[in-house]
C-alpha cells in the first residue's frame, strides 16, 4: 500500500494517526498514481503501461484536504500526466526537489518545462 493510501485512508480518523501520517518521515515522498499489480499484468512487456492516474475521488480529496496539509514535507512526488495539473495547483510545495512524471507524452513534456503550461521558476538565486 502507498503511502498516499495511508493518508486518504487514515487521515482525520483521530488525532494520533494525523500526528503519525502526516509526519515528514512518511509525507517527504508520495505516490500519487496507481499501479496495477503485476500478477495481473499478463503480457509483461506492457508493465509501462499499466500506470493510471488516482481515482477522482481520491483526487479530490488530496487535492482539497491532504495535500494542503503537508505540502512542506513533500520533497518528491511521483505522479500520472493526467494529474499533474489539479496536484500542482493544489498546495505550494516549497521543498519539492523531484518528481517523476509517468505516461507522458513528448510533445505534453515539451510544453510543460518550456513553461507553456506552468511557469517553474528553474533560477538558483538562493545558492548564489
Amino acid at each position: 500500500m502507498y503511502n498516499s493510501e495511508v493518508l486518504y485512508s487514515l487521515l482525520h480518523v483521530n488525532k494520533e494517526l494525523n500526528r503519525i501520517v502526516c509526519d515528514s518521515v512518511f509525507t517527504y515522498r508520495l505516490n500519487l498514481l496507481r499501479l496495477v499489480p503485476n500478477h495481473l499484468i499478463v503480457l509483461k512487456s506492457l508493465s509501462r503501461c499499466f500506470i493510471y492516474p488516482l481515482l477522482d475521488s481520491i483526487l479530490n480529496r488530496s487535492c482539497l484536504q491532504i495535500l494542503p496539509q503537508i505540502c512542506d514535507n513533500i520533497k518528491w512526488l511521483n505522479l500520472a500526466s493526467f494529474s499533474i495539473a489539479r496536484l500542482f495547483f493544489a498546495a505550494n510545495y516549497p521543498n519539492l526537489h523531484e518528481f517523476g512524471l509517468y505516461n507522458i507524452e513528448a510533445e505534453e513534456a515539451i510544453n510543460l518545462f518550456s513553461g507553456k503550461i506552468f511557469d517553474f521558476d528553474s533560477s538558483n538565486d538562493k545558492y548564489e
